[in-house]
């Protein structure tokens, strides 16, 4: 009997384990898992490298706005410490002529200034002036000749002054110019207009209560209805087109 069971109990063995091995062959294999890819090198140095420089950028461009806020910051206190330097109780005066002797020697002209200050800080200016600048030229072998540029023209400005004592202290401001003349050439005379802007920044100050005194410089911008080709100094300040420096320096008398 014990011989009958176990024969019985190993064929069941036999089977069971047949059957679980079936049913091992007949399930699909599991997927592999994908591979992960390895960052790229050249592409790690490529985003170091970008960051790098975004980081230098932003400090470069702080620096900048660093020195920028410097020197804007220099500036205003220097102009402040110029203006309490000019800037004392005195007279107030709302006129001032003066006249601009530079353009005597330099632009062979007469030049005038008249400054009204309505209210304080602000000016109006009129520059009226009259001209005859002259140039020598060749003609023939052996002979000269002389170019005269004759006529009236002026400006008229805006200025903000610092101080508070009427035309004192820094300023600053533009102007509009104007004029009409008349070209005396070695091949005959011609008429011309000229207009232009200029901007201008100086200091002045009134000594004594009415002596005034001032100097700055500017750049301006002159159109010419003719020209007159290479011109010396004295001539092209009206009669040449083109953006020119200028000195200013005044000196008169304000009530």
């Amino acid at each position: 009997m014990t011989r009958k069971l176990t024969s019985a109990a190993i064929a069941a063995a036999i089977l069971a384990s047949s059957s679980i091995a079936s049913a091992h062959d007949t399930c699909p294999p599991a997927a592999a898992a994908a591979p992960v890819a390895a960052p790229d090198r050249a592409e790690l140095i490529a985003e170091e490298r970008a960051a790098r420089d975004h980081e230098a950028a932003q400090g470069a461009g702080e620096a900048v706005g660093r020195a920028t806020t410097t020197a804007a910051t220099s500036i205003v206190e220097a102009g402040q410490d110029v203006t309490r330097a000019l800037d004392r109780p005195a007279k107030y005066n709302p006129v001032a002529v003066t006249w601009n002797p530079l353009g005597a020697f330099v632009g062979g002209r007469v030049s005038l200034n008249v400054e009204v200050a309505p209210v304080t800080h602000h000016v109006i200016i009129v520059s009226p002036h009259l001209a005859s600048p002259s140039q020598d030229v060749s003609v023939g072998p052996n002979g000269t000749a002389t170019n005269r540029f004759t006529g009236i023209g002026g400006e008229v400005g805006y200025r903000y002054y610092s101080g508070h004592n009427g035309m004192n202290g820094l300023f600053v401001g533009p102007s509009l110019i104007a004029g009409v003349y008349d070209a005396s050439l070695a091949g005959g005379s011609t008429v011309f207009t000229n207009v232009g802007l200029a901007a201008d920044v100086g200091v002045q100050q009134v000594f004594f209560d009415h002596l005034a005194l001032g100097a700055g410089v500017g750049i301006q911008y002159l159109s010419v209805s003719e020209d007159f080709g290479e011109l010396a100094t004295s001539p092209s300040t009206i009669a040449s087109s083109g953006i020119k420096p200028r000195l200013l320096a005044q000196a008169g008398y304000a009530f």
